[in-house]
């Protein structure tokens, strides 16, 4: 195991190692994808959330879910999502300048999507930094884990018929890179129960995409689906 000392002692500057959440929905919108709000984490389930490591995982769900928002700029919803954003940025004590996200000049500047998307973007940036850099790089790979689970949660349930849509199914078979990323930095912070179970459930799930081939199958998509279906319950739950 690699302990955090030793690990933050490499960390000469970090950077966030993902691509952005907002890139993926920005897709899903393009291709014609409507808005659907019953796939996002509840805003009320922030109350179950009580260790840091759970903490850090919502974090990043709540994140993506943020980005999900944003790209179809609901507004109230954009609110209320921020609010839980910074409410577990303040539990684990992620010091970034959020503040202004409420202000009355901000809620102007909301109003353009293009500068919306950068300021959402810019908060989950800056939370992983704070994390990697100067909190505990662990926490930080927890909240990358949320990102990117719920990203694929979402790109896989917001159509009843997804395999016959060819451009949802490349979508979601193009999350396989940033898997990898997600695993390698898991990996470096793993020897504590929720690391380790997150490791072992996306090596399940990069071990399906390894079985395909260009493309995923309906039985690698229904596969794939059933599995971030699971890991992102045991996060929210």
């Amino acid at each position: 195991m690699i302990t955090k000392d030793s690990l933050l002692s490499e960390v000469k500057e970090v950077v966030y190692p993902l691509p952005a959440p907002l890139e993926l929905y920005q897709k899903l919108e393009d291709i014609g994808a409507s808005y659907i709000g019953n796939v996002l984490n509840p805003i009320d389930n922030i109350d179950k959330y009580y260790t840091e490591k759970n903490k850090a995982l919502n974090l990043g769900i709540y994140a993506a879910d943020l980005s999900y928002v944003s790209t179809y700029n609901k507004k109230q919803e954009i609110q209320l999502y921020s609010k839980n954003l910074k409410s577990l940025m303040d539990d684990l004590s992620v010091n970034i300048n959020f503040t202004d996200f409420y202000s009355e000049e901000m809620k102007q500047k909301l109003e353009n999507k293009d500068t919306l998307v950068k300021i959402v973007t810019n908060v989950y940036y800056d939370a992983y930094t704070a994390m990697a850099k100067h909190g505990d790089p662990a926490l930080a790979a927890l909240m990358l884990t949320g990102i990117w689970s719920e990203g694929l949660y979402i790109a896989s349930h917001i159509s009843s018929d997804t395999y016959n849509n060819n451009e949802i199914v490349k979508i979601i078979y193009d999350q396989r890179t940033s898997l990898e990323i997600v695993l390698d930095l898991l990996k470096k912070t793993k020897g504590n129960e929720v690391t380790d179970s997150m490791i072992k459930a996306l090596e399940n799930v990069k071990a399906m995409y390894d079985n395909s081939e260009d493309s995923l199958t309906k039985d690698q998509l229904d596969e794939i689906t059933k599995a971030i279906e699971n890991i992102r319950s045991s996060i929210i739950s």
